[in-house]
């Protein structure tokens, strides 16, 4: 045989009406001052069923068992975020190091391309240069030959043509 207990405890997960919970618990496992509630007489004087609980320490009850599933479903569920955590973090750690080694790398060869174009620039000018810059005066002797060579053709196609005229009008 069971009655309940009326609590005002606002951390129950049974809560009732503004506030109280009611939670059951065993006739047997009341005490003597309790039971002497339970009999009909009392029962009308004040509801023996239903006791209020207090909320300080030394009144509360040792029959109140505590659930430790939820906290250690919680703990698990805490270690296993942490783990996660802890992998993803030392896999971005990697791709991180791995980009700076990356970077390194680029600067290294930026660095020797650098040298190489310095060195390039510093160097006097090869004998490309020279080449090319004799090419370009005998390509501009031989255009001033066919120049000349065209103005002499000219003159010379201007003159048979008087002749011909000349000719034609006598």
């Amino acid at each position: 045989m069971s009655s309940y207990r009326l609590s005002s405890s606002t951390a129950s997960s049974r809560r009732g009406f503004a506030g109280f919970s009611v939670s059951p618990i065993s006739v047997s496992r009341l005490s003597s001052s309790d039971r002497l509630l339970n009999t009909p007489a009392a029962s009308l004087r004040s509801n023996s069923l239903y006791r209020h609980r207090s909320s300080t320490p030394a009144a509360r009850s040792y029959l109140d068992k505590v659930d430790f599933s939820v906290a250690d479903a919680l703990n698990q569920e805490f270690l296993t975020t942490r783990t996660n955590e802890k992998v993803e973090l030392q896999e971005l750690n990697d791709r991180f190091a791995n980009f700076i080694d990356k970077v390194r790398g680029l600067e290294q060869q930026n660095a020797v391309l650098l040298s190489e174009l310095n060195q390039l620039r510093s160097k006097e000018p090869s004998r490309a240069g020279d080449v090319y810059l004799q090419e370009i005066r005998e390509l501009k002797r031989q255009l001033e030959l066919v120049v000349k060579d065209r103005d002499r053709i000219q003159v010379e196609k201007d003159n048979l043509l008087d002749d011909l005229h000349s000719s034609r009008q006598r």
